[in-house]
This record gives structure tokens, C-alpha cells and sequence, in this order.
């Protein structure tokens, strides 16, 4: 698996349901009480709460432990180096009103996270020759900047270019975690249930175009 492979897992890893909401959360206002889950979370499914915990659990997250007489949720080194990258991501999204310009902080996440699990996003964001082609097989033309050579080229806008500041903060953040993401397992949806999506718009940096970007 390639560098690129493994950031665009975990980009998948961590946009899947719940985890930016129940991270973000835990992150913000400190260890959660096991028997306060389902009062702090009254926007989620009863019956899906827990079972969220308990998957954040597997994937390195999330720990159980004693905190303050308590038994209390807790995010793990992984789940505490997560607020570098949703930062990162919510600050760009909001720069560049993605995917619109009135959003949460957990919509803002959710969207980034959903172009870095492009690979064609990724190619150009790790290009180092900008206006060199894109030389992966599965990048669209939809997902860059294509310029009027002759040949598909491309050049990234500055959203693009801004994009490449969460980038390196999740790449990092993989590259500090890789036996996480290798031992992730397939998707599967919380008790069948799936939270609504972000809408799936192309980002300004992102669209077919023949002007040069600068």
C-alpha cells in the first residue's frame, strides 16, 4: 500500500459515521461518563450510540478507563492527535465555503475528509510538477484543474494549493497510526443506519475549467 493509498484510507476511516461527532465532542469537553452517552449525544440514535463507542474503541480511538471515581470514555493518543487535522480541515473548509458557506464544524470535517479519500485529489496535491499530467490511471479530469495544452494537464487553484495544509496534517497523522488503518476493517453502516451526507459538489479548485489557475 502506498502513501497516498493509506491517506485516502484514512480519510475514509475517519469520515465514517459518527466518528468526527463523538471525537469532536470528547475532545472539547473532556472524558465522557459511560452512563452519560446517550444524554450527550441526543442528536444520535439511541441504539446506535453505543454501538459507535464500541467501534471507536476497536479502531484505536477510543479507551474505557477510570477518570475522577468514574468510568469515563477517553480518546487515545490516536483520538487526541485527531484535533491537529480536524482543525486543519474545518479551518480550510471554512476558508473556502465548502461545502457551502453556513456549515457546522462536523459538516466542515466530513467534507474534507471526503475529498482526501480522492485519489485523483491526492495526486495533485502530492504532484511536484504542477503542470506535469496526472500519471494514475483512476484520476478524473472532474477532480483537477485542466489547462488547454493539447493534453490533459492540470494546475491546482488556491484552494487547491491551501488544501495541501490538511493534507500533510492527516499524512502525518497516518503515518503516525499505520497499524490502525491497515487493521481497519471494511465499512459497515452503524445498525444499518447512515447519517446524512455532505452535499457532493465540486470545489472551486476542483472543477473542469480552461482558464489557469494562479
Amino acid at each position: 500500500m502506498t502513501d497516498i493509498d493509506r491517506v485516502a484510507r484514512a480519510a475514509e476511516l475517519l469520515g465514517r459515521q459518527w466518528t468526527t461527532r463523538v471525537i469532536s465532542e470528547i475532545d472539547d469537553n473532556g472524558p465522557l461518563p459511560r452512563g452519560m452517552a446517550v444524554h450527550t449525544f441526543t442528536d444520535l440514535p439511541r441504539t446506535g450510540i453505543h454501538y459507535a463507542l464500541s467501534i471507536l474503541r476497536r479502531r484505536g480511538l477510543l479507551t474505557v478507563a477510570e477518570h475522577d471515581g468514574r468510568t469515563c470514555y477517553l480518546l487515545t493518543e490516536a483520538g487526541e492527535g485527531l484535533g491537529d487535522v480536524y482543525e486543519a480541515l474545518a479551518r480550510w473548509s471554512r476558508t473556502h465555503h465548502y461545502p457551502d458557506a453556513a456549515t457546522d464544524f462536523v459538516t466542515r470535517v466530513e467534507a474534507g475528509l471526503e475529498l482526501l479519500k480522492d485519489r485523483g485529489v491526492l495526486t495533485a496535491l502530492t504532484e511536484d510538477q504542477p503542470d506535469a499530467p496526472p500519471d494514475t490511471a483512476d484520476t478524473e479530469p472532474d477532480a483537477l484543474t485542466a489547462e488547454p495544452t493539447g493534453e490533459r494537464r492540470w494546475r491546482l487553484t488556491q484552494a487547491g494549493q491551501d488544501l495541501r495544509g490538511p493534507y500533510a496534517e492527516l499524512a502525518a497523522w497516518t503515518a503516525a497510526h499505520v497499524h490502525l488503518i491497515d487493521a481497519a476493517p471494511p465499512r459497515r453502516s452503524a445498525l444499518g443506519t447512515r447519517l446524512p451526507q455532505p452535499p457532493r459538489t465540486t470545489p472551486s479548485f476542483a472543477r473542469t475549467t480552461t482558464r489557469r489557475a494562479t
